[in-house]
Formats: structure tokens, sequence, C-alpha cells
């Protein structure tokens, strides 16, 4: 669906208004939500079709994005700008070098997987995303999930 004027003047997502206008302050952010619903629904995409796999690939990066996310800041809070990047590997670091971080450290080190997952993944082609092992990002994923009790 198309952008449309809300009240504001501004763009607003829904012919409805339902959606939040540009201007307007957006709900806080839960990542652990967002990660047990992209967890189940990245499962369900690989039960159904794992010819589906690129699309679940993407959305376990996500998982893993969340959950680590959470870590940070823990339930309903917004992350300042300095976290508000989709890099893994980076967000790993913050998370063991964060006092606030919850419960000590994630673990030694980040997974291959986990590592050299893109949030430009969305964009690659079929026949790249033919090529990832998703059912080792999902193994990685569903670990980190776990580990912190998600």
């Amino acid at each position: 669906m198309g952008f449309v004027l809300g009240a504001s003047g501004l763009p607003c997502k829904s012919r409805d208004h339902r959606f939040y206008d540009i201007e307007r302050p957006m709900p806080p952010d839960c990542y652990r939500e967002a990660a047990r619903r992209l967890l189940r629904d990245a499962n369900q995409l690989m039960g159904c079709n794992p010819r589906r796999g690129g699309t679940a690939y993407h959305l376990y990066g996500l998982v893993a994005e969340c959950a680590l996310k959470f870590k940070l800041v823990g339930p309903n809070h917004n992350l300042d700008d300095n976290h508000k990047h989709h890099n893994l590997s980076r967000l790993f670091s913050e998370v063991n070098r964060s006092r606030t971080g919850r419960s000590g450290h994630v673990s030694q080190r980040l997974s291959i997987h986990l590592n050299d997952w893109r949030i430009e993944s969305r964009y690659w082609s079929d026949q790249v995303l033919a090529v990832l092992n998703v059912e080792e990002l999902r193994h990685e994923t569903e670990k980190l999930f776990n580990q912190l009790a998600l």
C-alpha cells in the first residue's frame, strides 16, 4: 500500500490513518517480542516451504539482532542512536562490553554464520541466497536466542 497524507499533512502508511504519522512519536521498541515473533515466522516459513530459505535467512538474522538489542536495553526501552545499527558483530561486542547487559557475557565469540549475516541480504538475488547455509544460521540463531533466555 502506498503512502497517503495523514492528519498532520505528512505521509502516513495507511489509508485509514491507523499507522503513525511521521511527526508523531513511535511506540517503544519491544526487542524481546520482535525476536520471538520473527523466530516463529522464520521457522514456520522454513517448515512450510524450504525453498523460501532466502527470506528465512533474513529473518533469522533479524532475530539475532533483536535478541542482542534486548540484551543491551531490556524490555520496552529504545536504543540510543549509537546502537541503532544492524551489525551483529558490533552488537555482540557492545553486549559483552555493556555494564547494563544482563547476566554478563553472551559467549566467547559470535558464530561465523551470525557474523556473516548482513541486513542487505533482503536485496540479494535468489542465486546468492540459494548457496547460503540457512540451517546453520537457524541453529546458531536459536542457540543465541536460548542463551539469552528470550
